[in-house]
Protein backbone atom coordinates (compact mmCIF):
# COMPACT_ATOMS: atom_id res chain seq x y z
CA UNK A 1 0.00 0.00 0.00
CA UNK A 2 1.39 3.45 -1.00
CA UNK A 3 1.07 6.65 1.58
CA UNK A 4 0.25 9.76 -0.35
CA UNK A 5 0.65 13.32 1.43
CA UNK A 6 -1.91 14.87 -0.55
CA UNK A 7 -4.10 13.96 -3.30
CA UNK A 8 -2.59 15.59 -5.81
CA UNK A 9 -0.12 12.53 -5.44
CA UNK A 10 -2.88 10.53 -5.66
CA UNK A 11 -4.00 11.75 -8.95
CA UNK A 12 -0.40 11.81 -10.52
CA UNK A 13 0.00 8.06 -9.82
CA UNK A 14 -2.55 6.81 -11.72
CA UNK A 15 -1.85 3.06 -12.06
CA UNK A 16 -3.04 3.29 -8.18
CA UNK A 17 -5.80 5.09 -8.87
CA UNK A 18 -8.34 2.07 -8.11
CA UNK A 19 -6.97 0.79 -5.20
CA UNK A 20 -7.55 2.05 -1.76
CA UNK A 21 -4.78 4.84 -0.64
CA UNK A 22 -3.42 5.49 2.81
CA UNK A 23 -3.72 8.92 3.07
CA UNK A 24 -1.87 11.32 6.00
CA UNK A 25 -2.82 7.92 7.89
CA UNK A 26 -6.53 7.44 6.56
CA UNK A 27 -7.92 4.97 4.03
CA UNK A 28 -9.55 6.85 1.30
CA UNK A 29 -11.06 5.42 -1.78
CA UNK A 30 -10.30 7.51 -5.04
CA UNK A 31 -13.20 8.60 -7.26
CA UNK A 32 -14.40 6.12 -9.95
CA UNK A 33 -13.66 7.33 -13.51
CA UNK A 34 -16.69 6.69 -15.60
CA UNK A 35 -15.72 3.58 -17.11
CA UNK A 36 -18.05 2.16 -20.22
CA UNK A 37 -19.39 -1.04 -19.24
CA UNK A 38 -20.28 -2.10 -22.97
CA UNK A 39 -18.76 -5.84 -23.31
CA UNK A 40 -17.34 -6.77 -26.51
CA UNK A 41 -20.63 -9.15 -27.24
CA UNK A 42 -22.72 -5.93 -26.39
CA UNK A 43 -21.51 -3.83 -29.16
CA UNK A 44 -21.86 -7.34 -31.12
CA UNK A 45 -25.04 -7.36 -30.59
CA UNK A 46 -25.84 -3.74 -31.27
CA UNK A 47 -24.13 -3.99 -34.55
CA UNK A 48 -25.65 -7.18 -35.61
CA UNK A 49 -28.96 -5.87 -34.87
CA UNK A 50 -27.95 -2.27 -36.65
CA UNK A 51 -26.93 -4.38 -39.70
CA UNK A 52 -29.95 -6.79 -39.52
CA UNK A 53 -31.77 -2.89 -40.08
CA UNK A 54 -29.45 -1.47 -42.66
CA UNK A 55 -30.70 -4.87 -45.02
CA UNK A 56 -33.84 -4.66 -44.54
CA UNK A 57 -33.88 -0.54 -45.14
CA UNK A 58 -32.35 -1.65 -48.27
CA UNK A 59 -34.53 -4.85 -49.61
CA UNK A 60 -37.41 -2.56 -48.41
CA UNK A 61 -36.18 0.38 -51.06
CA UNK A 62 -37.05 -0.89 -54.62
CA UNK A 63 -35.42 0.86 -56.40
CA UNK A 64 -31.95 -0.56 -54.83
CA UNK A 65 -30.62 -3.71 -55.59
CA UNK A 66 -29.44 -4.85 -51.99
CA UNK A 67 -28.18 -8.16 -53.29
CA UNK A 68 -24.88 -6.99 -54.60
CA UNK A 69 -23.90 -5.05 -51.45
CA UNK A 70 -22.24 -6.34 -48.43
CA UNK A 71 -23.20 -4.30 -45.17
CA UNK A 72 -20.33 -4.60 -42.60
CA UNK A 73 -20.58 -2.68 -39.29
CA UNK A 74 -18.13 -1.79 -36.32
CA UNK A 75 -19.45 -0.50 -33.26
CA UNK A 76 -22.10 1.78 -35.21
CA UNK A 77 -19.14 2.47 -38.39
CA UNK A 78 -20.99 0.93 -41.20
CA UNK A 79 -18.88 -0.08 -44.29
CA UNK A 80 -21.17 -0.57 -47.57
CA UNK A 81 -19.21 -2.80 -50.52
CA UNK A 82 -20.37 -3.32 -53.92
CA UNK A 83 -21.53 -2.46 -57.28
CA UNK A 84 -24.58 -0.23 -58.09
CA UNK A 85 -26.51 1.32 -60.99
CA UNK A 86 -25.06 4.82 -60.85
CA UNK A 87 -24.32 7.89 -58.64
CA UNK A 88 -27.74 8.06 -58.02
CA UNK A 89 -28.14 5.03 -56.39
CA UNK A 90 -25.34 5.37 -54.08
CA UNK A 91 -26.83 9.05 -52.87
CA UNK A 92 -30.27 6.54 -52.04
CA UNK A 93 -28.31 4.02 -50.80
CA UNK A 94 -26.46 6.45 -48.35
CA UNK A 95 -29.19 8.77 -47.27
CA UNK A 96 -31.71 5.26 -46.73
CA UNK A 97 -28.93 4.21 -44.64
CA UNK A 98 -28.58 6.90 -42.51
CA UNK A 99 -31.94 7.01 -41.36
CA UNK A 100 -31.27 4.02 -39.20
CA UNK A 101 -31.10 4.31 -35.53
CA UNK A 102 -27.31 3.61 -34.33
CA UNK A 103 -25.46 4.01 -37.37
CA UNK A 104 -22.81 6.75 -36.90
CA UNK A 105 -20.57 7.19 -39.56
CA UNK A 106 -21.03 5.59 -43.26
CA UNK A 107 -18.13 4.51 -45.82
CA UNK A 108 -19.45 3.72 -49.06
CA UNK A 109 -16.58 1.55 -51.24
CA UNK A 110 -19.61 1.01 -54.18
CA UNK A 111 -18.52 0.96 -57.56
CA UNK A 112 -21.23 3.09 -59.86
CA UNK A 113 -21.40 0.71 -63.01
CA UNK A 114 -22.65 3.23 -65.72
CA UNK A 115 -24.40 1.44 -68.79
CA UNK A 116 -24.33 3.00 -72.10
CA UNK A 117 -26.05 5.57 -73.45
CA UNK A 118 -29.71 4.34 -74.46
CA UNK A 119 -29.26 0.70 -73.21
CA UNK A 120 -31.15 0.24 -70.85
CA UNK A 121 -31.25 -2.53 -67.99
CA UNK A 122 -34.48 -4.87 -67.22
CA UNK A 123 -35.71 -3.29 -64.06
CA UNK A 124 -36.17 0.45 -65.74
CA UNK A 125 -37.88 -1.32 -68.31
CA UNK A 126 -40.14 -3.08 -65.89
CA UNK A 127 -40.32 0.30 -64.09
CA UNK A 128 -41.40 2.14 -66.80
CA UNK A 129 -43.58 -0.62 -68.08
CA UNK A 130 -45.69 -0.58 -64.99
CA UNK A 131 -45.43 3.52 -64.53
CA UNK A 132 -46.97 3.58 -68.26
CA UNK A 133 -49.48 1.10 -67.83
CA UNK A 134 -50.76 2.51 -64.32
CA UNK A 135 -51.45 6.14 -66.03
CA UNK A 136 -53.21 4.74 -69.39
CA UNK A 137 -54.93 1.50 -68.46
CA UNK A 138 -57.16 2.10 -65.42
CA UNK A 139 -56.65 -0.64 -62.55
CA UNK A 140 -54.07 -2.32 -64.74
CA UNK A 141 -50.96 -1.64 -62.77
CA UNK A 142 -53.08 -3.85 -60.30
CA UNK A 143 -54.18 -6.56 -62.53
CA UNK A 144 -51.48 -6.53 -64.74
CA UNK A 145 -47.92 -8.48 -63.90
CA UNK A 146 -44.68 -7.50 -65.98
CA UNK A 147 -41.82 -9.47 -66.37
CA UNK A 148 -38.60 -8.73 -68.40
CA UNK A 149 -35.96 -10.77 -69.21
CA UNK A 150 -33.24 -9.36 -71.71
CA UNK A 151 -35.47 -7.01 -72.62
CA UNK A 152 -38.60 -9.16 -73.70
CA UNK A 153 -41.41 -7.99 -71.73
CA UNK A 154 -44.16 -10.93 -70.73
CA UNK A 155 -47.60 -9.22 -69.77
CA UNK A 156 -49.89 -11.35 -68.37
CA UNK A 157 -53.05 -11.57 -65.99
CA UNK A 158 -56.83 -10.46 -66.53
CA UNK A 159 -58.32 -7.37 -67.89
CA UNK A 160 -62.09 -6.53 -68.21
CA UNK A 161 -62.41 -5.79 -72.34
CA UNK A 162 -61.05 -6.95 -75.11
CA UNK A 163 -59.26 -3.50 -75.98
CA UNK A 164 -57.62 -2.78 -72.77
CA UNK A 165 -55.10 -6.76 -73.64
CA UNK A 166 -54.33 -4.96 -76.99
CA UNK A 167 -53.92 -1.42 -76.12
CA UNK A 168 -51.44 -2.74 -73.28
CA UNK A 169 -49.62 -4.37 -75.79
CA UNK A 170 -49.19 -2.20 -78.14
CA UNK A 171 -47.87 0.79 -75.62
CA UNK A 172 -45.50 -1.27 -73.89
CA UNK A 173 -43.93 -2.60 -77.60
CA UNK A 174 -43.28 0.62 -78.19
CA UNK A 175 -41.11 1.77 -74.90
CA UNK A 176 -37.35 2.46 -75.30
CA UNK A 177 -35.33 -1.01 -74.48
CA UNK A 178 -38.24 -3.48 -75.55
CA UNK A 179 -37.46 -6.07 -77.99
CA UNK A 180 -40.61 -7.64 -77.77
CA UNK A 181 -43.95 -8.74 -75.86
CA UNK A 182 -45.46 -11.63 -74.96
CA UNK A 183 -48.58 -10.83 -73.87
CA UNK A 184 -50.21 -13.36 -71.89
CA UNK A 185 -52.75 -11.05 -71.01
CA UNK A 186 -56.88 -12.97 -70.96
CA UNK A 187 -60.12 -11.24 -71.29
CA UNK A 188 -61.93 -11.78 -68.03
CA UNK A 189 -65.87 -12.60 -68.77
CA UNK A 190 -68.30 -10.08 -67.20
CA UNK A 191 -69.65 -12.21 -64.82
CA UNK A 192 -66.38 -13.92 -62.93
Amino acid sequence: MRHYQSITDVKRDLPFQKAKVMLMGHFVAPRERQVNLTTATDADNEDEEIRKNVVAELQSEPTIDATSIDVCIDRGVLTLRGITDGIGDQWLIESAVRRIPGVTDVVLELVAVQSDPGTRTDEDIRRECEHVLGSTVPGANHAIRVVVSSGWVTLSGNVAWEYERQVTEEIVSHLMGVNGVNGQIKVRLSDE
